[in-house]
């Protein structure tokens, strides 16, 4: 068991909605491979080019499993 307001909340959220949705899993796929192209071993870079598509897929998770 978790606390309510645990720090890890929304990785939780993203990974689960990850599970129950290929077609994001894909998108987010994709998108990895492209930065990882892009940004030439930039550990920084690539993981700050990735960071808008993970907020807005927690976002959706967070709405959609609140909802439930």
């Amino acid at each position: 068991m978790v606390e309510k307001n645990f720090e890890h909340w929304d990785r939780l959220y993203f990974r689960n909605y990850l599970i129950e949705n290929s077609g994001i899993v894909a998108k987010y796929q994709e998108l990895k491979l492209h930065l990882s192209e892009e940004c030439n071993r930039d550990r920084v870079e690539y993981t700050k080019r990735k960071t808008e598509f993970i907020q807005r897929i927690t976002q959706l998770a967070k709405n959609h499993y609140e909802q439930a």
